[in-house]
């Protein structure tokens, strides 16, 4: 609801043609036209590009593509910690920290030019031996199809900087 001045009292607002107008008495309250599609311009070369910013989403300051990324990475570690039997009545208590470990990977752009299942195994693996759970690299890397011996040996380096980074013995 908005004060009208015309009609001195509160109204809600009709948006008529892009102009918001007081639906007490029809005054235009206000004329900015805004549109929700988009706009061209041509650029000095003479070639059509879309006009304006990305915008992104309200909520955070990620795009909803990253909000999708985060998701489909904790189904997968999902799927992954409930093949793995981890012998735990809630798999949440790994997996928030392997979905945190994989939100800094996304940060620092580690996961480009890696296949998303190694990151997301090697953070799902870093979470377990941060709860102490008995589970090795090998039994990890076994539930994740095609992963062959380079595979291990590129999640083994990636774990081992990490464990060095946080002063841990990989054990």
């Amino acid at each position: 609801m908005v004060w009208c001045s015309s009609c001195a009292e509160n109204h809600d607002l009709l948006i008529d043609g892009g102009f918001l107008c007081c639906s007490g008495c029809g005054k235009v309250i206000n004329q900015d036209n805004f549109s929700n599609e988009p706009t061209f311009v041509k650029n000095a070369a003479g070639q059509s590009q879309l006009a304006g910013n990305r915008v992104k989403t309200v909520q955070s300051d990620y795009s909803a593509s990253h909000g999708r990324i985060l998701k489909n990475a904790f189904d997968d570690m999902n799927n992954l910690a409930r093949g793995l039997e981890l012998g735990i009545e809630d798999n949440t208590d790994v997996l928030n920290p392997a979905e945190a470990f994989y939100k800094i990977a996304l940060e620092r752009n580690f996961t480009r030019g890696r296949r998303r299942e190694l990151v997301e195994a090697a953070c799902l693996y870093i979470a377990c031996r941060k709860l102490n759970l008995a589970v090795s690299l090998d039994n990890v890397l076994e539930k994740i199809y095609d992963a062959n011996s380079i595979d291990i040996f590129f999640s083994q380096q990636l774990l081992d900087g990490y464990f060095h980074m946080q002063g841990w013995r990989k054990d």
